[in-house]
């Protein structure tokens, strides 16, 4: 719980600016826009950090219910969510969400 409300104080602090992440960058358990991307290696879903921190009480895929569930960090998606701008709630600061 207090790792998901950290995540949640997180997306708070900024609005997307540009343009909203993609349709699948919403966590499928967590219903939460993706920031840290893993992916699964059996459907090849996005999760979010979340599900990693919380896997030991998610033995098998949300999504197909494959076991083992392996997730993998997403490098290129983390690229693609690192260069949207944004902006900060408390100082109106704008720039790249890798910078905030």
């Amino acid at each position: 719980r207090e790792e998901n409300d950290a995540q949640s104080d997180l997306h708070s602090l900024f609005y997307f600016i540009d343009k909203e992440p993609d349709a699948d960058a919403t966590c499928p358990v967590f219903l939460e826009r993706i920031l840290h991307p893993y992916r699964s290696n059996c459907c090849n879903n996005l999760f979010s950090s979340l599900v990693l921190k919380n896997k030991d009480k998610i033995p098998s895929c949300p999504i197909c219910r494959d076991e083992p569930f392996d997730l993998r960090h997403d490098m290129l998606f983390q690229i693609k969510v690192n260069s949207l701008k944004v902006q900060c709630n408390k100082c109106c600061w704008i720039g790249k969400l890798e910078i905030f």
